[in-house]
């Protein structure tokens, strides 16, 4: 008796994101590549000591290699990933500000922090779309959570038999949202921290530390700066 089979999808098939996709986490992810560049030059220059020509052009160097090479594995890949985004933005914004600092143009680095400021904005508008997007779709049970049931041998004539099927968990997305925001003092990581908390105890999802540190390190910086306001205005009084 003939079996059923699932259509086969190739890689290429799968690589095509829909629309929504591109308006919420991946705007997120490249925007904060292009934001976390000038920290890294920062601390090149200040921990590391790099601040010749010849030390600036072997940053550019890497830092093509390092965005060339994600974005031909993101391109090979099936899915784009995040961390694609991430670092391709990282090492091409990465490249930019080394190429400043190595030829001392004016125009490189005006242009510079053009890209700076749209990784920044990015990395904000992209956090609300994807917190916006998200909070339209409902969330998913616990109960309907996706059962795997692991192999845990095989027949005489080779086929798998299953064991008993367990529920898997994924992370909440808010979570992470939280934590990345939380380390740029961001008042998005009090957002995203407590809807990940909501979520969380609806979903069953993990990430529930995530969320929190996210949270703490949000009202943390939240408190400083106003410590910081309050002590300028104070001073000029």
């Amino acid at each position: 008796m003939p079996t059923s089979q699932a259509p086969f999808l190739s890689p290429r098939s799968q690589k095509i994101p829909t629309a929504r996709q591109f308006l919420g986490l991946p705007m997120l992810y490249f925007g904060l590549g292009l934001f976390l560049a000038p920290l890294a030059l920062t601390l090149l220059k200040y921990l590391l000591r790099v601040d010749s020509t010849q030390g600036w052009f072997t940053v550019c160097f890497l830092a093509l290699v390092l965005a060339g090479g994600v974005g031909y594995v993101a391109y090979q890949s099936p899915v784009i990933a995040w961390w694609h985004w991430l670092f391709i933005a990282f090492g091409a914004n990465l490249f930019l500000g080394a190429l400043a600092r190595t030829t001392e143009a004016q125009a490189l680095y005006v242009v510079f922090s053009l890209v700076n400021l749209a990784g920044f904005l990015g990395a904000v508008a992209g956090g609300i779309a994807a917190s916006v997007q998200m909070s339209k779709q409902p969330a998913t049970a616990p109960h309907d959570a996706r059962m795997v049931a692991p192999i845990v041998g095989h027949t005489a004539d080779g086929q798998p038999v299953y064991g008993a099927p367990i529920r898997s968990q994924s992370t909440n997305v808010f979570a992470i949202l939280a934590l990345v925001f939380g380390f740029l003092g961001g008042v998005l990581a009090i957002i995203f921290g407590h809807i990940a908390l909501s979520q969380i105890k609806r979903t069953g999802e993990s990430g529930r530390g995530l969320a929190i540190a996210g949270l703490v390190l949000g009202y943390f910086f939240v408190a400083f700066w106003l410590v910081l306001v309050i002590s300028i205005a104070s001073g000029n009084a």
